[in-house]
């Protein structure tokens, strides 16, 4: 077997395919942006006047969903600039930056989170007989840890919308991200889950304390701080491994190599490998052609599999084609 050589392709066929992807990402970005912060204010307010410690710890973890909103925003944006010489591969890997930030702030929060809570369950079990659904001896205007049975009502009302708000956009981020094979959109789509997950657990929490299990509620809030830490752990390693070129799983390369394997003239394909930059790959094929094909034949084969490769996976941003013949 002997190696003819190589070329590579850009895909400038898919330019406008991409613009198209991205302007998807940044409008389901902005409205969880929006949505973020709407939920955090009303969620922080009910919070503070029901007394509700998991609710209060639901905000905080939409308050930081704000800045992580913000950070996939502008990383999808950095993302998409186009190449130029001083980033010949563009500049995909911004994407994953952002997604790695996003990781450190969420293990920021769910570690606070988890402190406040601890320090509120300290409260009930050193001074539980001085705590009482409503201080009826008020606290000279200073917020208590008990819950206030007048705004319970509020604290419920705001779990609820936070829970069906979230969850619907989940679900949407999630698809644009499955389209556009964006690491970064899915997991701001997971960070959507969680938060409705979270309004969940501060649903139970507020529940709990109603039936007279108050330390129920900041219990709930080192639940949420485990799922926060969770995801911020999960985010993190799958960012690093993109930053250092872990090639991308077999299930990515499968269908890229069923592709070029149908191109007429490859006898066989080996060495396929790939590596993501964002919401863009990057492959390398060796393809086997017949030895007594001219030079210009098998070069045609190779433009044919790069042709074919960007055709049906417009998430492949490059790729090269290594030619050998057979012998």
């Amino acid at each position: 077997r002997t190696h003819m050589g190589h070329a590579h392709h850009h895909h400038h066929k898919g330019a406008a395919v991409g613009d198209a992807r991205s302007k998807a990402g940044e409008h389901i970005a902005r409205i969880g942006l929006l949505a973020d912060a709407s939920l955090a204010v009303l969620k922080g307010s009910a919070g503070y006047l029901s007394g509700s410690t998991a609710l209060v710890a639901d905000a905080a973890h939409s308050f930081s969903d704000i800045v992580l909103s913000a950070v996939a925003l502008l990383s999808i944006k950095a993302g998409r600039i186009p190449r130029d010489k001083e980033h010949p591969y563009g500049h995909g890997k911004f994407e994953t930056l952002g997604a790695l930030g996003i990781s450190g702030m969420l293990l920021l929060t769910g570690c606070g989170i988890a402190w406040h809570a601890v320090e509120v369950i300290q409260v009930f079990l050193f001074f539980l007989p001085s705590i009482s659904l409503e201080d009826d001896h008020g606290s000279s205007g200073h917020h208590h840890h008990g819950l206030d049975s007048e705004h319970l009502q509020l604290a419920l009302s705001a779990a609820v919308t936070s829970i069906g708000v979230k969850e619907g956009l989940y679900w949407a981020t999630k698809r644009v991200g499955e389209t556009q094979g964006s690491q970064l959109l899915k997991a701001n789509a997971w960070h959507h889950r969680s938060d409705a997950i979270s309004s969940i657990v501060a649903l139970i929490g507020v529940g709990g304390t109603m039936i007279g299990v108050p330390w129920l509620d900041p219990a709930a809030g080192i639940v949420v701080s485990g799922m926060i830490v969770k995801a911020g752990i999960g985010t993190g390693y799958h960012s690093l491994q993109e930053l250092v070129d872990k090639g991308v799983s077999e299930s990515v390369l499968a269908p890229i190599r069923e592709s070029v394997l149908q191109v007429e003239g490859v006898q066989n394909c080996h060495d396929l490998r790939g590596r993501r930059a964002g919401s863009y790959v990057y492959i390398d094929a060796h393809i086997e052609v017949d030895p007594w094909l001219s030079v210009s034949a098998a070069h045609n084969i190779g433009e044919a599999v790069r042709r074919r490769i960007h055709e049906y996976h417009p998430e492949v941003a490059e790729s090269y084609v290594h030619i050998g013949k057979i012998f």
